[in-house]
């Protein structure tokens, strides 16, 4: 195996059969093999084996567009050790997407440094990076929606696979208030296990404290039915899973509510990556979730006041689709949520530069 992708090669590991133009072929092919130079092509073989199509194809090919303005980032070692150390998509994803916005401020020529160290309270602190707007350092922490509650509830689901072992078939509902503490995973569990053995037909449910709401019914597992009704005006995140136990379909499906106690959380975690002689904001990447996006800000919007929160100057909702069929960005929506009383204001210029990066 060459130590790059010949035109031919790419097209077949790629695109298959997919016709695209031969200047966008040249052109992903040129950005793919810029990963090779850096991080090497085994590197794209380990993170993507068996992947190919072209969605798959402007995905690597946008990696390596990246790359390209990473050397402009102080620091930037950091960042390419974490992505040379990757085996999984599972893996590699948060650190893609830290590269794909902080190569948004280095692409621009915009001074910035990845895990800058800050001393908060006598304690060292490494936010995720810094960029400096106009004579001021400005902060940042990237905290992604989808690891914050999605990843918890695949794991959760795994769990509850793991442990419920019942010789029949059922569909299983939970809506959960919060993320469960492990003790609290074993009532889930033993609460689960009790109602389907009691199961006969039609509806049954059943309320854990405070923490869930738990339904099985006799749906079909293997379409996705109607979810508990959730409460107005508060953005879920949904994970549904199946499995195939002696020939019977189980389906367990799993649902958390971003509450304003959890947005509390967020924001105070991530506030400690921060000073309160320092500009510092946050970004929320919102991928999958960027329908809720109104939801997400006004949950936010209630725990950016007064004397609450005021290391943060505001928060980004970032959202962005890229198209499968041309690589180019279909999507792009963001929303800023300011602080209205932050120790260290940003001015309006400040905060329109920083817009305007996000969005290029």
């Amino acid at each position: 195996m060459g130590k790059y992708y010949s035109l031919e090669e790419a097209k077949r590991r790629f695109l298959e059969n997919t016709k695209l133009s031969r200047r966008k072929i040249t052109v992903g092919v040129s950005n793919i093999n810029n990963i090779c130079h850096h991080l090497g092509k085994a590197w794209i073989e380990r993170n993507f084996q068996g992947c190919s199509g072209i969605a798959i194809f402007f995905h690597i090919s946008d990696i390596g567009n990246q790359l390209k303005y990473i050397k402009n980032v102080g620091r930037y070692r950091i960042l390419f050790k974490k992505l040379e150390l990757t085996r999984t998509q599972k893996e590699l994803n948060p650190f893609l997407t830290e590269l794909s916005i902080v190569s948004k401020f280095a692409k621009y020529t915009i001074p910035v440094q990845y895990e800058p160290t800050l001393i908060v309270d006598k304690i060292k602190k490494s936010p995720d990076f810094k960029v400096k707007v106009n004579t001021n350092w400005v902060y940042f922490e990237i905290c992604s929606p989808k690891n914050i509650m999605w990843a918890p509830l695949t794991k959760l689901s795994k769990q509850l696979f793991n442990t419920i072992v019942v010789d029949r078939q059922y569909s299983l509902f939970i809506l959960l208030a919060r993320q469960p503490s492990q003790e609290e995973v074993g009532t889930l569990r033993s609460t689960s296990i009790e109602m389907i053995n009691k199961f006969e037909s039609g509806s049954s449910s059943a309320t854990v404290g405070n923490l869930a709401k738990i339904v099985i019914d006799d749906s079909d597992p293997r379409i996705v039915s109607r979810f508990i009704k959730v409460k107005r005006g508060y953005p879920t995140v949904n994970v549904c899973a199946f499995k195939n136990y002696n020939g019977k379909i189980q389906k367990i499906n799993l649902k958390m509510i971003f509450t304003d106690d959890r947005a509390e959380n967020i924001l105070r975690r991530e506030a400690h990556h921060f000073s309160k002689r320092t500009r510092n904001l946050i970004i929320f990447p919102m991928g999958s979730l960027g329908k809720s996006m109104a939801k997400w800000k006004a949950i936010i919007s209630r725990r950016l006041g007064g004397k609450i929160n005021r290391r943060i100057n505001g928060v980004f909702l970032l959202d962005a689709a890229m198209s499968g069929k041309t690589g180019k960005t279909i999507q792009k929506r963001l929303i800023y949520i300011p602080h209205r009383n932050p120790y260290k204001p940003l001015t309006d210029e400040e905060v329109h530069l920083i817009k305007r990066t996000l969005l290029g």
